[in-house]
């Protein structure tokens, strides 16, 4: 009988990729599964939820400490974080407003939903087993996200693509310090959250991904720990994508947005 445990901890858990992934790693007694966001949700069976914002690290050291504490005397060969959180706006389309007390060009609030609260997850749980002596002999997988349009110049989506760009080179640098480290990337088309189709609702929605599409198509690579750094693109292919959108000018990509909000 295997008595090593998997930590899970997932950020964003009220997402709808969020809960699937809490979906899936439930099902395994041998995973001690941890929900994480600002928002009180339907718990999974065999999870449990800890509602806490993550850019506060007082509620950090309250909440996430504890939950370590009672585990160290519990067999762990695996930490497992999944971070989902993320938050999304379109600055050419000023639908919603830019926030950028810094004037670094990236809007304020994109970055600390993304990076500092990565950060301050990341640092607590890492300077725990190290703390402990734990930190050697215990594996770890990071699993982060970027966007399949990253690779396309938008300004429609200017601090998402430079924040997704920190994060995977933030993630691939800890891969390559870190021996007992496996890191994950998942490039992603659009996926169909509640707060997208309503977004978008004139675009084309058929081709675009489910929370349980990305679980399906990314756990083999996440559970095999092939590579010490994996970029795994996601995606539903669409039959226009060779004749039009693989070559969609900014022009155009701008006007398709537009026409798929409704401004125009």
């Amino acid at each position: 009988m295997n008595n090593k445990k998997n930590i899970i901890l997932i950020t964003g858990a009220s997402s709808c990729m969020g809960a699937e992934f809490s979906k899936y790693y439930s099902y395994s007694e041998d995973n001690i599964v941890f929900t994480l966001s600002r928002k009180n949700i339907d718990v999974c069976k065999n999870t449990q939820h800890v509602m806490i914002d993550l850019l506060n690290n007082n509620q950090i050291q309250k909440k996430i400490l504890p939950i370590l504490v009672s585990l160290k005397d519990t067999l762990v060969w695996h930490v497992c974080i999944v971070h989902w959180a993320w938050k999304v706006k379109n600055e050419l389309l000023w639908v919603t407003p830019i926030v950028d007390i810094n004037n670094d060009g990236i809007d304020d609030e994109m970055y600390d939903a993304q990076i500092c609260t990565f950060d301050n997850l990341y640092m607590c749980v890492s300077d725990f087993f190290k703390q402990q002596h734990m930190y050697d002999q215990t594996k770890f997988t990071l699993v982060g996200m970027w966007s399949l349009i990253d690779k396309f110049n938008s300004p429609i989506h200017k601090s998402m693509r430079e924040i997704n760009t920190i994060m995977r080179d933030k993630l691939r640098s800890i891969a390559e310090e870190e021996s007992n480290h496996h890191i994950v990337m998942l490039s992603l088309s659009t996926v169909a959250t509640e707060t997208e189709k309503k977004y978008r609702q004139f675009a084309d929605q058929s081709y675009w991904l489910s929370g349980n599409d990305v679980v399906d198509k990314s756990i083999s690579t996440i559970n095999n720990r092939k590579n010490v750094y994996e970029d795994l693109p996601i995606y539903k292919y669409h039959p226009l994508y060779e004749s039009y959108f693989k070559n969609e000018t900014i022009d155009q990509r701008i006007e398709r947005f537009k026409k798929e909000i409704g401004l125009i």
